[in-house]
């Protein structure tokens, strides 16, 4: 049984999009009272920042993928009929600090609680547009943001295309059961039913 479902994806892979559509039809359902949704904020914590920090790369320490696993572990443990949809999880870890060693344990742990996987994608040829120049963050400054950290255009849509190559190497590397669903034509309510598909199957 899928009690877990993972929605994974680089930036501008509509993870947000997807989410929102699946919580509607989550909560339109019987099984909606029992869905709890942990998001980005809680399952990255500090990464973006850590893996700049090369003490902590000698060293890593992955506690809010810990802190999201223990509570999930716990509640799963009191209420079995619960399920979660987690934004982000060891994939986007991996694709920012690609030592796949360091988190097989947490596949592990994962796959005793009855965990898929689902990965977002688009064309590497709309990764400046929808990773980058983002209309729907323009008033964040989001491209200018993206260029500032990265160090030019050019290295931020390196960095972006890495992520993805990364996160598509850590699902070959995975033995959670996946799904994939390229989001080219930015289709939020078909895949979400494609999800709510996928989560009802064996």
């Amino acid at each position: 049984m899928k009690r877990i479902l993972i929605i994974d994806g680089i930036t501008g892979a509509g993870k947000s999009s997807v989410l929102r559509e699946l919580r509607a039809r989550l909560e339109a359902s019987p099984e909606g009272a029992a869905t709890h949704f942990i998001f980005e904020d809680d399952t990255l914590g500090q990464i973006m920042e850590q893996v700049r920090d090369p003490a902590w790369r000698a060293s890593p320490t992955f506690e809010a993928l810990e802190g999201v696993l223990d509570r999930m572990e716990q509640e799963l443990a009191a209420v079995p009929a619960r399920r979660f949809v987690v934004e982000r999880f060891h994939l986007t870890t991996y694709a920012l600090f690609p030592e796949w060693e360091r988190l097989v344990r947490y596949e592990e742990r994962l796959g005793r609680l009855g965990t898929a996987q689902v990965l977002l994608s688009y064309p590497e040829e709309q990764a400046e547009r929808r990773a980058i120049e983002r209309v729907d963050r323009m008033e964040e400054n989001w491209a200018q943001g993206m260029d500032a950290w990265y160090g030019s255009r050019a290295d931020a849509l390196e960095a972006v295309l890495q992520s993805q190559r990364r996160r598509w190497d850590g699902l070959r590397r995975s033995m959670l059961p996946f799904l994939h669903l390229d989001t080219r034509e930015a289709d939020w309510a078909r895949y979400a039913s494609t999800l709510m598909t996928f989560w009802a199957g064996r």
